[in-house]
């Protein structure tokens, strides 16, 4: 990494350029190495439950295909995480939220957080009679299964938009400019799901600024991904709507009725002005994120392998000075 004079700080346009430079590459080599480990276990999902999960019509797939198929994600995540983090950037894998300390206690109060903000959501929509429950499908070997995938695949999620893309933008920007952009592109991704609309992107982009905050709070990933998790098991299997467009096994059969936006639509909760509400509330809640002492010391762990006269200290420097 090239060194630089005391006095002189990386212009804007090489902060861009490394940023986007290692985010391109940690987006090719997760594709590669993702695509490297399905191979063997494509032949194994049927051709009717291949093209049932392109669609996103997941309601009747077998949940150890969809549990298989996270996991190779995550493993996939995490060879590229050590290659473009570890070997080539020489950071601790700590610096992506990866530390276990307290992760249980964290991953609990997300996931309370997100349980009581959807069922807040829930029961307000069967009160205004835009939402009934019409008979229930108590599966318990599904459900097991449905659980476990809701933890997989938030996880898998937020150790990409927090873990890495959040954590490489607030050590070449700052912290505000990292939660954003890190929303953002966490809600673009969700844009090809059915029922996509305006509603849902904004739900989505301020959902990723609540994972930011949580990531933000203590440094880890586990309360960001609990409350991501509950808010994700909540809405499909709990309470029967369509998870960001998506369709799952649901112990609860739920129809519901009035304009999308107040209901939520083909979207589910998510395409609900009551989703917006209720995430800015948790925002409110956790808004002193942004002041605490745990946002530098995320940062500062990033950067505690490599030399203080390198480029990437001077960009420490001038984010905190």
């Amino acid at each position: 990494m090239e060194n630089l004079p005391n006095n002189q700080s990386p212009s804007l346009m090489r902060r861009i350029l490394l940023a986007f430079g290692k985010a391109i590459l940690f987006t090719i080599l997760c594709i590669l190495f993702t695509i490297l480990l399905s191979l063997p276990i494509g032949e194994l999902i049927p051709n009717e439950q291949a093209a049932a999960l392109a669609s996103g019509d997941m309601a009747d797939s077998p949940a150890w295909i969809l549990n298989l198929t996270y996991l190779v994600v995550i493993i996939g995540t995490m060879a590229a995480l050590f290659i473009v983090r570890k070997l080539i950037s020489k950071q601790s894998l700590v610096s992506a939220g990866l530390a276990t300390d307290k992760g249980v206690r964290e991953f609990g109060e997300g996931w309370l957080l997100g349980m009581v903000l959807v069922t807040v959501g829930y029961v307000l929509l069967v009160i205004s009679g835009m939402a009934a429950s019409t008979g229930f499908n108590f599966q318990p070997a599904t459900l097991i299964g449905w659980f476990v995938l809701f933890l997989l695949q938030p996880f898998a999620e937020e150790l990409l938009f927090r873990g890495y893309l959040m954590s490489l933008l607030a050590r070449y920007f700052n912290i505000k400019v990292a939660v954003l952009i890190s929303a953002l592109v966490f809600a673009l991704v969700h844009a090809s799901n059915d029922g996509f609309s305006t509603m849902g992107f904004i739900t989505i982009s301020i959902a990723g600024l609540l994972f930011g905050l949580l990531f933000l709070k203590t440094g880890q990933l586990w309360l960001a991904t609990g409350m991501h998790a509950a808010w994700n098991f909540m809405q499909g299997v709990a309470y029967g709507f369509p998870t960001s467009g998506i369709r799952t096994y649901s112990l609860t059969n739920t129809t519901t009725s009035g304009p999308d936006w107040l209901s939520g639509g083909a979207f589910g909760f998510e395409g609900s002005i009551l989703a917006i509400l209720l995430l800015i509330a948790a925002i409110w809640w956790y808004r002193n994120s942004l002041r605490e002492e745990k946002l530098t010391d995320m940062i500062e762990r990033s950067f505690r392998t490599v030399p203080t006269t390198t480029i990437d200290q001077k960009i420490l420097d001038d984010n905190f000075e």
